[in-house]
């Protein structure tokens, strides 16, 4: 049984408790970091470049899209956090019923996240095949990228069924 099953209502997401609290605790950070005047380097995939060779060009680019693309990021992690705000523990496992709305912001915050913590760790192609080096301080920064592209796998399969 995987973490999404379809329901009537929508998208039930199923974690264990503490998987929940990891997911709650990534889109809470994402959140205040996209929210920031200046937010950290690790954020630039978050917001495309479409002029890499004229900074001009591209700051007027940003200039008309960074607010606004913003603006989106903030308002799909606060429904997400209102959506994993409603889940409850049941049998043992957490879990709410995501509506469209609430799967689409899952799966944006969800590539998002992963994007920051895999700039912020310099994820290559190459490093992503090796094992994760538990001695290392990034060892759990490491697991959470990992656990994330795993969830965000799942749920386009299950979006794709």
């Amino acid at each position: 049984m995987g973490p999404f099953a379809r329901r009537r209502g929508g998208l039930e997401l199923r974690l264990g408790d503490a998987e929940a609290e990891i997911l709650a605790r990534v889109f809470r950070e994402l959140r205040d970091q996209v929210a920031m005047n200046d937010p950290p380097a690790h954020l630039k995939r978050l917001f495309p470049v479409a002029y890499p060779d004229d900074t001009e060009a591209q700051s007027e680019f940003a200039s008309y899209t960074h607010d606004d693309l913003t603006a989106a990021k903030l308002a799909a992690l606060e429904t997400l956090d209102r959506a994993l705000g409603r889940g409850r523990v049941r049998r043992g496992l957490w879990s709410t019923t995501l509506d469209d709305e609430e799967t689409g912001a899952l799966l944006g915050a969800l590539n998002d996240a992963r994007l920051a913590l895999g700039t912020r760790l310099d994820v290559t192609e190459e490093a992503e095949e090796e094992p994760i080096d538990e001695s290392s301080p990034d060892a759990p920064a490491a697991a959470v990228y990992q656990w994330l592209g795993w969830l965000e796998s799942l749920l386009v399969d299950q979006l794709l069924a």
